[in-house]
């Protein structure tokens, strides 16, 4: 009896509660000052070779006072402009078909491009590169044709007590003959390492290009 007593309690009690919760003023939802999100601002793109061999080289940086671009090609420095946004730019050339180092001067500091991954190697890096590429393509420039493969090889100078690096150029099917092949040894240049020459020089791809023209022996 005590159980059908507390069940029709229980009954005659929700109804109540219900009320209760229905009539319950609800929570007052906080201000926020928080300012509406902004779109992410679009990756500046430097440099940006257009179909005229013309270069356009663009630096975020509102704060700076002058700003220039000089590289491997005639003319000497060129001022870029600041727009609205804080971002310099500046728009050279056209240039001949080419592999181009080229630094900014921020303030009258040399850096390298920020955009730009493309970075020449050398014992201190300040060099970035562009391409204007050629048509038709020019013996530098990737081709679709059989290449061979540039190996890495650390080893120790026992003459200079020091840890070297040289790179490895093998022509295509290498691995897949027994036969000798001579050798042609490139050093590189004061400043630069031994990566300069594949990297920036694109000695492998010259070398594939040749190959492919019969213009060169492996």
């Amino acid at each position: 009896m005590k159980t059908t007593t507390v069940f029709l309690v229980s009954l005659l009690l929700l109804p109540c509660l219900h009320a209760q919760n229905t009539n319950a003023p609800t929570a007052a939802t906080p201000a926020t000052n928080t300012p509406p999100r902004r779109a992410p601002a679009a990756p500046v793109v430097s440099p940006e070779v257009h179909a005229d061999r013309t270069v356009t080289f663009r630096l975020p940086a509102a704060n700076a006072q002058q700003v220039t671009v000089s590289g491997e090609w005639p003319g000497g420095a060129t001022a870029l402009t600041k727009d609205e946004n804080g971002v310099w730019s500046a728009t050279i050339g056209p240039l001949e078909p080419d592999i181009y180092g080229y630094s900014l001067a921020v303030d009258g500091v040399a850096v390298v491009d920020p955009a730009n991954s493309w970075v020449k190697p050398m014992r201190a890096s300040h060099t970035s590169v562009v391409e204007v590429p050629g048509d038709p393509p020019r013996l530098w420039e990737f081709q679709a044709v059989p290449h061979g493969a540039v190996h890495e090889h650390v080893y120790f100078s026992r003459s200079l007590g020091v840890q070297r690096r040289l790179h490895v150029y093998t022509p295509p099917g290498y691995e897949k003959h027994s036969t000798e092949y001579p050798v042609l040894y490139l050093f590189h240049g004061l400043g630069d390492n031994d990566a300069v020459w594949t990297v920036f020089g694109r000695a492998n791809f010259i070398t594939d290009n040749l190959l492919a023209q019969h213009q060169a022996l492996p």
